[in-house]
């Protein structure tokens, strides 16, 4: 990593922003990243790649684990928010740092993650729920399920069959990472933590018509299905909607 110097200006004595400098050959600072350019954190199967909006490259390692590379990267005084990319067999992730955290939590997870998709659907005078599940990966759909209750599920309720039936369908030393269309339970009232996170996705957001269909189906039919295609099916899922 090259030498970094952090320069952090004031404004009526507040702080107002920080920029990285690197210096020339001429011993005069060049600048690298200031906090109203960041850089990008790319993150492969071989490591990742810090750059500049000019492409130079200032960092690198083995880690794929972005919080941990941020933490490690302030360790080392290189105190950045970078734009994540991810682009692996597994995910393809384009966001800010702080939305990577909001919706994954940027803890230590498991190489091994699955993506879902959860839609609950009520018809409180009838007294019957429906609940749709899609798992996916990229824009290709795995699995689905249409599932249907003839009662009238709390949030609670419904949110709690949700994780039970995706943890039983998780292998060991793998992590569920579900969008899930309704009110979830405080973080202390969630289950199976350590196996799943779970991130709240507005019902009407283009990116959920999908499952909101089965969990619909569902209700029609007033039955149940579930099937997992030997061959992934063309979805609008994916995990940068």
């Amino acid at each position: 990593m090259k030498c970094i110097e952090t320069h952090r200006t004031y404004y009526a004595g507040s702080y107002a922003r920080a920029e990285l400098f690197t210096r020339k050959q001429n011993g005069k600072p060049r600048r690298l990243i200031s906090t109203d350019k960041p850089p990008t954190l790319r993150i492969n199967t071989k490591g990742y790649k810090l750059k500049t909006t000019e492409g130079e490259v200032i960092g690198r390692g083995k880690s794929r684990q972005p919080r941990q590379i941020v933490e490690e990267l302030a360790r080392r005084g290189l105190n950045v928010k970078p734009r994540i990319e991810i682009d692996t067999p597994q995910e393809q992730i384009k966001t800010s740092y702080e939305r990577f955290i909001e919706e994954y939590g940027g803890a230590q997870m498991p190489e091994k993650r699955r993506y879902f998709k959860a839609f609950i659907y009520r018809e409180e005078a009838a007294g019957e729920t429906a609940i749709g599940l899609i798992e996916y990966q990229r824009r290709k759909t795995l699995a689905i399920g249409s599932f249907y209750v003839a009662e009238n599920l709390s949030d609670r309720k419904a949110y709690g069959e949700v994780a039970r039936y995706i943890e039983a369908q998780l292998n060991e030393g793998e992590h569920g990472i579900i969008k899930y269309a309704r009110q979830l339970p405080s973080p202390a009232q969630r289950l199976f933590t350590d196996r799943m996170t779970f991130k709240y996705e507005g019902k009407q957001k283009r990116s959920m018509a999908e499952v909101k269909a089965l969990a619909e189906d569902a209700i029609e039919r007033r039955g149940s299905i579930e099937t997992t295609f030997n061959e992934p099916l063309p979805s609008g899922a994916g995990v940068s909607d």
